[in-house]
């Protein structure tokens, strides 16, 4: 038998079911019919490789087409001569499914695989060659066959569209956009390429305009050259013949909906056409489309001060404590007029100026089609380098529903140079109705401009300086910088002293930075904080004059009730003994002495219920009872050398103690948190732990004339904070204790 018939009889002896007609599969938006397919000449064939390699006996290959389908291709036997002593061939079997057809070729030939309708007979050429030795042994086993598998070739469609706000047509370096404006002209660029070796006949692009409207005059201009048809909301475009290798541009314009709201509305495109075999493709691409709300608000700030810095970079920025013009524009790109409702913030470190005084909130009408402009002044008063002034949120109805919409937000640099004054008071001693303290008062310079500062703090009334001097001059600062300077006071007690705050101003060198002589130095004035010493006083002591003029009356019920108070050093029947014993001798003559005597005691006992001392208690005595979170921390500036710190709400300390007052030593600092006090179950103020520097070993007095009994102190992280603070930290240093002496 010859190698034709033995191919004939092996393809007959396959039986194979039919394949459906259309034979469509849809991958990456394409599809493939073959429904009205013919055959036709391999002349008119462009084949295109898609294999090439080498396989041996029972190897199998796979072939993926997105119009085929996938196939297997598998050496399934070796054909040999008549003799049957050489190789002269091999023999393939083609699967797809449960469909196969087998091929025989001979060495250095190639075979087309004979399909059923609708592929036919001129989809696949397989080219199949012996290598090596030919000649059929034992040894020979293996023999290799180089195959190359070739597919006839397709239209290569790529279809695609971009957007626009302004017609590219008209200047090609205008970049397309991610969104379009509701009830605004849009501009679609189309772009159809083929890729392929063979054309597209029979071409049609159908544009679906579902949500957008075709405006009518555009239509002869959208024409170009191309006859289409509107059909519904589609223009369908006849472009004949979409030759190989040949790019398309068609632009379009038309109107986008109207949305109260960001959202997407698709424009789908479906490209159909045929080859020369008459197989139907269809590519079909789509993309959603942001269409962007019909109320539009854009925020700027202008009047920046041009900046020139150290390395001679241009930027632009805001400088301290000047006023810059915020803008907001409001367009209503909808169909009828709107109310809207606008307001806008500005962030902590910032102050704003309205014409009439009023917040940052407008009810505005704004016809269909127009636009309004609201305009007022900010200034940063705060550094921070780089700040956010947020979005202008404007609220409004349509159909009956609220909706809102935002414009971006402004990232904005900060210059210039902010100085902070902190004044702080340590009580060192009260003895005989004197109170020693030492003041502390700190410059911090935030800002990123170097100053000179010059403060000047003056004592309280009646005080008197002891050491130290209360006014600094000409003090130069860098960025981030603290200076810190103390002295001390002596101050006749009384029950609270509020001290004066200290005053100075500070310069930065604006113009030499600049380098612009026409501006000044910049001057600011400054003020620090006021702080509180609250004492208990020592009681009067009684001179034998002021007893001289009581009566016999008022001596007697002070002596008895002097030693009522002692009861519990003496029995009811000595009180009464010696009560009696002292009235005898005030009946005898001996009044004044024993009123001196009694008025000695009196002294006394007075002496002994009001002279206090203090006692200091670390954070590391038993007295403490600490919860989970505290974390013990080493620090030179501490009370005791170390302190306890914790930032996680709820963590709670309590301290038990004898006595008539309390005061809490703390650390406090820019991540300083609040924290919550209680006495005996009772609350008291909470204690703010923020400062803009860092202060050790500050104190606040809890509370003062209590009965001098046992006490129990609790201080809990509240887990609040200032609004300038970074964190929620609380620092526990020590309690001193009063008491009596």
């Amino acid at each position: 038998m010859s190698i034709r018939s033995y191919k004939i009889a092996c393809i007959i002896s396959i039986l194979l079911i039919a394949v459906p007609v259309s034979l469509a599969e849809e991958e990456n938006d394409r599809e493939a019919n073959w429904a009205y397919a013919k055959n036709i000449n391999e002349q008119s064939i462009t084949w295109v490789s898609h294999y090439n390699g080498t396989i041996r006996w029972g190897d199998r290959i796979n072939i993926d087409d997105w119009a085929l389908g996938n196939f297997t291709i598998e050496l399934t036997d070796l054909m040999k001569d008549t003799t049957g002593s050489r190789i002269i061939g091999s023999l393939m079997t083609v699967t797809r499914g449960n469909k196969k057809s087998t091929v025989m070729i001979n060495s250095d030939e190639s075979e087309i695989v004979t399909f059923e309708a609708p592929f036919y007979d001129d989809e696949m050429k397989i080219y199949a060659n012996i290598s090596g030795e030919r000649t059929w042994s034992r040894q020979l086993l293996e023999p290799n066959i180089s195959i190359q598998v070739f597919l006839r070739d397709k239209p290569g469609i790529n279809l695609s569209y971009k957007i626009y706000n302004e017609d590219p047509r008209s200047n090609a370096s205008i970049n397309a956009s991610d969104y379009i404006k509701s009830n605004k002209m849009s501009y679609i660029q189309i772009s159809l390429e083929n890729k392929g070796n063979v054309s597209l006949m029979n071409a049609l692009l159908d544009v679906n305009l579902t949500n957008y409207t075709i405006p009518q005059k555009q239509l002869l201009e959208q024409k170009q050259g191309m006859s289409f048809k509107q059909v519904e909301n589609s223009i369908i475009y006849n472009l004949n013949e979409l030759k190989a290798n040949e790019t398309r541009i068609i632009n379009l314009s038309v109107i986008a909906p109207i949305s109260p709201v960001n959202k997407t509305f698709p424009i789908p495109l479906r490209l159909s056409g045929r080859d020369n075999k008459d197989v139907e493709y269809i590519h079909r691409a789509e993309e959603q489309i942001l269409v962007k709300p019909f109320i539009e608000i854009n925020k700027q700030i202008g009047s920046y001060i041009n900046y020139t810095s150290t390395e001679g970079d241009y930027e632009n920025v805001l400088y301290l404590n000047e006023f810059s013009k915020v803008f907001l524009y409001i367009k209503n790109n909808g169909d009828q007029a709107t109310v809207i409702n606008l307001i806008d913030y500005v962030p902590d470190n910032f102050e704003y100026k309205t014409e009439d005084n009023k917040s940052l909130n407008w009810i505005l009408s704004i016809p269909a089609g127009s636009s309004d402009i609201i305009t007022y002044s900010v200034r940063p008063i705060r550094y921070k380098q780089n700040s956010i002034l947020p979005e202008a949120t404007a609220t409004f109805e349509f159909d009956g529903k609220n909706y809102s919409v935002d414009s971006d937000d402004i990232e904005v640099k900060i210059k210039g140079a902010d100085v902070s004054l902190t004044k702080d008071i340590k009580v060192n001693q009260q003895s005989n109705g004197i109170i020693n303290a030492t003041i502390t008062i700190h410059a911090n310079n935030q800002g990123d401009q170097r100053v000179s500062i010059n403060i000047a703090d003056r004592l309280p009334d009646n005080a008197d300086l002891i050491n130290g001097t209360t006014s600094r001059d000409n003090i130069f600062l860098e960025k981030d910088e603290l200076y810190s300077y103390s002295y001390e006071i002596s101050i006749p007690f009384e029950e609270r002293i509020v001290l004066p705050a200290a005053k100075g101003y500070f310069i930065d060198f604006r113009g030499f930075i600049e380098k612009d002589s026409r501006k000044s130095d910049y001057r600011r004035e400054i003020e620090s904080n006021q702080p509180v010493i609250e004492s208990r006083p020592s009681a009067p002591e009684p001179t034998p004059e002021d007893i001289g003029q009581e009566t016999l009356e008022n001596t007697t019920n002070i002596t008895l009730s002097s030693q009522v108070d002692k009861e519990d050093k003496k029995t009811k029947l000595e009180i009464i003994k010696e009560f009696i014993l002292k009235l005898l001798n005030i009946i005898t003559g001996n009044q004044k002495e024993d009123i001196l005597e009694t008025a000695r005691i009196q002294k006394t006992d007075i002496i002994a219920q009001t002279e206090l001392i203090t006692r200091r208690i670390e954070e590391t005595h038993s007295s403490f009872t600490w919860t989970l979170g505290w974390e013990s921390q080493d620090n030179e500036n501490a009370s005791g050398g170390a302190w306890k710190v914790s930032e996680t709400p709820g963590s709670r300390v309590t301290v038990s103690f004898t006595g008539t007052g309390a005061v809490l030593y703390y650390a406090a600092g820019p991540q300083g948190g609040i924290a919550s006090i209680e006495l005996d179950g009772e609350p008291y103020a909470d204690i703010d732990m923020y400062s803009s520097v860092p202060i050790s070993q500050n104190n606040r007095t809890i509370a003062s004339g209590l009965e001098n009994t046992r006490h129990t102190l609790a201080i809990t992280v509240s887990g609040a904070r200032n609004p300038a603070t970074s964190n929620s930290i609380v620092v526990i240093d020590a309690i001193e204790i009063t008491q009596p002496s």
